[in-house]
């Protein structure tokens, strides 16, 4: 099952780690700790740079929804109505779900 997150939530959360750690390199208590935070900063700064390459698909539109097992049919708020095996997507009856539609290039 995919997992979905905000991208940007992640890249602030470490921009907001490697500023802390740059507060630490400029005035360092120990060489040990030093050592460790400048670790930690390259470490930090690596994963912002592999953040960059993953690819971003902008969602289009977002719906809440309900599983209805009789019909295999997730049942929208609004009008939206998608037929599906829900057993395949780990739906059972009752299942309160969220839907997000991206477009393909």
């Amino acid at each position: 099952m995919k997992e979905l997150i905000d991208k940007s939530a992640v890249v602030a959360e470490i921009k907001g780690l490697i500023r802390a750690n740059e507060l630490y390199l400029s005035e360092p208590k120990t060489d040990e700790i030093r050592f460790q935070k400048v670790g930690a900063y390259s470490v930090l700064n690596d994963l912002l740079h592999f953040l960059d390459t993953l690819e971003v698909k902008k969602v289009v539109a977002e719906q809440k929804g309900i599983c209805n097992g009789m019909f295999n049919t997730i049942i929208g708020d609004t009008t939206w109505h998608i037929k599906m095996p829900l057993d395949k997507a780990g739906l059972k009856n009752g299942d309160k779900v969220k839907m997000f539609i991206t477009k393909e290039k």
